[in-house]
C-alpha cells in the first residue's frame, strides 16, 4: 500500500512539474537587461522591440529602438512584421506596466510567433527614453516615393556615404550636427527621415533633430544593413 502511495505521489510529482511552464503565462524580460540589449551593437539587432501602448504615450517618450505598433493596431500590422522579420525573430513588446503587453503578447503567440517576451513597462523601470519616431523599412521606403516634402539625412561614415546612399540624402555626423541643423528647412513640421547603418548614429542625430523643434523626425533602424535598402551607387 505505502508503495503505491509513493508511487501516485511520485506521478502526480512529474505532472506538475511537466505542466509548469504552461502554467507561467507570460515570460518577463527585466529592465536591465532590455537596456543591456539596447546599448549593445550586435544584440540590439537580433530583437524587433515593440512600444504597444497608444501614439500619444509613445510620443512622450520611448525605449531606444522600439517601434510604436499600439496593441488595438497589433493584428492589423502583423503582416508587416512577419514580411520583415518572419515569425521566428525575438519580439519584446513592453508597455506602462504588463497589460497591454500581456494581450500584446497572446495575439502574438496565437498567431504563431516563437519568441515573444515582456518586458518591464516605463514605469516600473528608469529607461533612457527618446522622442523620434523609430520605424520600419517599409515605411521608409514609402517616405520615398510618396512625400516629396521630405528631407532625408545619411549618418553612415562619410567614405560609406560617397559609395553607396540614397539619392537625395544629405551627410550627418551625430558628433557635429551644428552645421547639418543649418541646412535643415526652417519649417518645424517638415518630414525628416533619418538613417545608417542599423539605427545607431541616426538615433542620435534624431534626437538631436527632436531637440532642436523639429516635429516629424523619423529614424530608420534597419538601414543600409538591409539587402532591400533603396541605395545607390555612387
Amino acid at each position: 500500500m505505502r508503495k503505491s502511495v509513493k508511487f501516485l505521489m511520485l506521478v502526480i510529482g512529474l505532472f506538475a512539474m511537466v505542466n509548469v511552464p504552461s502554467l507561467y503565462a507570460q515570460e518577463k524580460m527585466t529592465g536591465e537587461d532590455l537596456t543591456a540589449i539596447q546599448e549593445d551593437f550586435e544584440k540590439m539587432q537580433e530583437v524587433l522591440v515593440i512600444d504597444v501602448r497608444p501614439e500619444e504615450q509613445y510620443d512622450e517618450g520611448h525605449i531606444t529602438y522600439a517601434v510604436n505598433i499600439p496593441v488595438d493596431k497589433l493584428a492589423k500590422e502583423m503582416a508587416r512584421i512577419e514580411e520583415a522579420y518572419g515569425k521566428d525573430f525575438p519580439i519584446v513588446v513592453y508597455c506602462n506596466s504588463e497589460n497591454m503587453s500581456k494581450e500584446a503578447k497572446q495575439l502574438l503567440d496565437d498567431a504563431g510567433y516563437k519568441d515573444v517576451t515582456i518586458a518591464e513597462g516605463v514605469k516600473d523601470f528608469e529607461y533612457t527614453l527618446v522622442t523620434y519616431d523609430n520605424i520600419l523599412l517599409d515605411e521608409f521606403l514609402e517616405a520615398l516615393e510618396s512625400d516629396s516634402e521630405r528631407v532625408v539625412i545619411d549618418y553612415q561614415f562619410e567614405k560609406d556615404f560617397n559609395q553607396r546612399a540614397v539619392s537625395d540624402a544629405i551627410l550627418g555626423d551625430p558628433e557635429k550636427m551644428d552645421p547639418l541643423l543649418e541646412q535643415l528647412p526652417e519649417d518645424k513640421a517638415t518630414p525628416i527621415y533619418n538613417y545608417c547603418y542599423v539605427g545607431v548614429r541616426s538615433g542620435l542625430g534624431s534626437q538631436i533633430i527632436k531637440d532642436a523643434g523639429y516635429e516629424n523626425v523619423y529614424n530608420l533602424i534597419v538601414g543600409t544593413s538591409s539587402d532591400e535598402f533603396p541605395a545607390e551607387e555612387k
